[in-house]
């Protein structure tokens, strides 16, 4: 099955390249800050973290408790 993975996976973003996603994303010249810090401005990004700790949580305390 991994293998299949492998092959189907390289198939189909063997186009993808980084020149391909530097002209679909273009970064501004005068842009001081990295993506990090674009993206940990954006309150869809902690909606996410807090979704994924809160979850990872209580999958923990469930094994605990059974």
């Amino acid at each position: 099955m991994a293998t299949i993975e492998f092959l189907t996976s390289a198939y189909t973003f063997w186009s993808q390249t980084g020149a391909v996603y530097l002209l679909k994303n273009p970064r501004e010249i005068d842009a001081t800050t990295g993506r990090t810090r674009e993206a940990l401005k954006s309150p869809l990004t902690w909606i996410f973290a807090l979704f994924l700790f809160g979850y990872m949580g209580a999958e923990g305390n469930n094994h605990i408790l059974s």
